[in-house]
C-alpha cells in the first residue's frame, strides 16, 4: 500500500503504508479473532476494542520503525511484523 499510494515519507516508509498496516491489524482483531474462539479464550470469547486497538498501534509502530542489529544490520518488517503479536 505504502509503495503504490503513499506520499507522505517517514525515513524509508510511508504514513498511507503505516495507516493501512493499522487497518488491516485492526480488522484482523475484530472480525477474523472472533472466529478463532480458541485465541480469546483468556477475554471470555472476545478482545476488548481497546486492546484491539493498542495491539494494531503497536504492531503499526513496529512496521513503521524497522529493527536495526547494527548500521548494516536490519530485520526486515515482513519478519517482525507477523512474530510482534505473540511476544
Amino acid at each position: 500500500m505504502g509503495q503504490s499510494v503513499g506520499r507522505t515519507r517517514i525515513g524509508d516508509k510511508t504514513l498511507e503504508g503505516t495507516l493501512g498496516c493499522f487497518t488491516v491489524c485492526l480488522l484482523l482483531c475484530l472480525v477474523v479473532y472472533p472466529l478463532l474462539p480458541w485465541l480469546l479464550h483468556a477475554w471470555g470469547g472476545r478482545m476488548p476494542v481497546t486492546l484491539a486497538v493498542a495491539a494494531s498501534l503497536c504492531t503499526s509502530l513496529l512496521e513503521l520503525f524497522p529493527l536495526r542489529i547494527s548500521r548494516r544490520i536490519e530485520i526486515n518488517d515482513n519478519l517482525t511484523v507477523p512474530c510482534s503479536p505473540g511476544c
